[in-house]
């Protein structure tokens, strides 16, 4: 491994958006009725980024997130793995 010393430098590969402010919600039983009557309140230039726990048994997840974003000006899609979070998403 190669020590760093104040005369190196080092390359940035790839730039990452560091969001300045995160809106997180989670919710069980009620949860995705309550999503659909408290997502759509937010405008679609949201500043911050909104990560959401919903507690549901695998696959359907995916569905309700298809649905709220046919609900919400913001962009609503289920979380990949290393996906970065992003304001009004």
């Amino acid at each position: 491994m190669q020590q760093l010393t104040e005369q190196s430098s080092l390359k940035v590969e790839k730039k990452v958006h560091m969001p300045r402010a995160v809106v997180v919600i989670g919710a069980s039983t009620g949860g995705p009725s309550a999503l659909t009557q408290i997502l759509p309140k937010f405008p679609r230039d949201f500043a911050a980024s909104i990560v959401v726990i919903q507690q549901m048994r695998p696959g359907f997840i995916g569905l309700l997130a298809n649905q709220l974003n046919g609900l919400s000006e913001l962009t609503i899609q289920e979380a990949a793995h290393y996906q970065q979070i992003c304001p009004g998403t």
